[in-house]
């Protein structure tokens, strides 16, 4: 491979990071959605906010607010500093687990680093980057990352123990995706050659699983439940279909990027299934060595996607994309991994990384344009100091999976805007309007018409958003 090269692997890997830089710039990115909600009540001290209990992503906020207050590219950029950091400990442990596992592979370095660069323009990231309370993945991979790194050079060292206990315990009080990091444990464990450092293993594997069970239990008594309502209900009700379903659309959505037309997204699906299935049997007849290791990430993968199997994904739009954060440490080093095993492994990983980048921009463009409407919306509020009712005519809630107010609309004008007197807010469509049968015209070429409405009332009307 011609990235074995260190100037190349440095130039490569610069450019991804100023890729990165230019399409999440935090200065174009601003609060949506339920930033609005959970922002100020972390500011508050507020931590376990609900029955997730995500007290750690929760602190983070309040750190945030601390340093930034109402400023939304400082949060951005911390944003940006957790996928920075997922990435670097992403390099870190391809790079070990390779040389631990399978000592034999050759170019380990150029396999990490590459696996650090697809992973950071990823564009399934999307959501974890560019919404601020998307940070709850980037932040528990980063531990789930530190986790398992000390997991695999703990070899009777009880700091390594200790500090791969405490990561797991932070990372699952981040985000529920970390529950799973004992499994992932279990897996490493198989693929261990020294039997004393599986012995030594598997008894992290047991206080880790002591530990999940504390875990769930706290949190049953904290929220009075285990398993929520937020997708919950396909286990409560014993709907396995759609829970099938769900792991379906997650892999896919984890190889294909999401498109309007479902045929050929389920076309492209396929496609991709019975290459990465032909390369597969082709590996494991002449190279079990390449075989073996790219097993290992595939198995890291599917099973790091059972906690969120639940909660499904939409595989036409972008949101969901926080789902796939912490799957995509796993696929990403096994796509690698099959790559390097091509004569012109440069040429396809060249082109994998152009997609990445192309659909990442293309991506960037529906959240910036989602963050423009949110920020355009409350300066035009913050203009008035009093009013009786503020209409919202065709509030927009998204922009192609790219959250705007889909809830907490009263909650952003009551943070950002809290000197504006008003009585109440009106959320209506304009077919409503069409409907009703009192209609009075408000004066002014840029207002609506809105039964009951006053003229000091303030309307907001966005029939140019999707």
């Amino acid at each position: 491979m011609a990235f074995n090269n260190r100037f190349i692997r440095l130039a490569v890997s610069s450019i991804a990071i100023l890729l990165v830089f230019w399409v999440y710039n935090p200065f174009s990115l601003y609060f949506v959605n339920d930033d609005y909600l959970h922002i100020p009540r972390s500011a508050l001290g507020e931590f376990g906010q609900s029955y997730l209990f995500r007290p750690v992503s929760e602190f983070s906020l309040w750190l945030d607010h601390r340093l930034w207050g109402k400023y939304a590219p400082g949060y951005h950029i911390s944003n940006l500093l957790f996928h920075l950091c997922a990435s670097l400990f992403l390099f870190r442990f391809v790079r070990l687990a390779l040389s631990r596992l399978f000592p034999y592979t050759e170019n380990q370095s150029s396999l990490a680093t590459l696996s650090a660069v697809l992973f950071l323009i990823y564009p399934s990231h999307s959501e974890s980057v560019f919404w601020i309370l998307g940070r709850g993945a980037s932040l528990s991979t980063c531990f789930t990352l530190l986790s398992l790194i000390f997991f695999m050079k703990s070899e009777g060292k009880w700091i390594n123990t200790s500090l791969c206990l405490l990561f797991f315990l932070v990372a699952m009080f981040t985000y529920e995706i970390g529950f799973i990091i004992p499994f992932l444990m279990l897996i490493l464990i198989v693929f261990e050659k020294k039997s004393a450092g599986k012995r030594f293993a598997s008894g992290i594997v047991v206080c880790a699983f002591v530990l999940l069970t504390a875990c769930l239990l706290l949190r049953q008594q904290i929220s009075g439940r285990i398993i929520d309502d937020y997708g919950g209900e396909n286990i409560l009700n014993g709907n396995f279909y759609q829970l099938i379903y769900n792991f379906n659309a997650l892999i896919a959505r984890s190889v294909v990027q999401p498109l309007f037309s479902s045929k050929l997204f389920a076309t492209l699906y396929l496609l991709a299934l019975v290459v990465i299935g032909f390369i597969l049997v082709r590996l494991y007849k002449t190279n079990r060595q390449s075989f073996r290791a790219i097993l290992l990430f595939l198995l890291l993968f599917l099973v790091s996607l059972l906690p969120v199997i639940p909660l499904g994904i939409d595989t036409h739009d972008t949101e969901g994309g926080r789902f796939l954060y912490m799957p995509a440490i796993f696929l990403i080093p096994c796509l690698v991994l099959i790559l390097s095993t091509f004569r012109s492994a440069s040429l396809h990983t060249g082109l994998l990384a152009v997609y990445f980048a192309c659909s990442l921009i293309y991506f960037s463009f529906h959240y910036k344009s989602a963050s423009k409407t949110a920020r355009e919306t409350m300066q035009s509020i913050n203009r008035k100091t009093s009013t009786r009712v503020i209409y919202a005519v065709d509030l927009p809630s998204q922009m192609k999976g790219a959250l705007i107010f889909r809830k907490d609309f009263d909650k952003a004008v009551d943070w950002i805007c809290p000197s504006l007197s008003h009585d109440s807010i009106v959320i209506v469509s304009t077919k409503e309007i069409e409907r009703s049968q009192t209609v009075k015209e408000i004066t002014g070429s840029d207002r609506s018409i809105v039964p009951g409405a006053k003229p000091a009332d303030l309307i907001l009307r966005w029939s140019d958003t999707p």
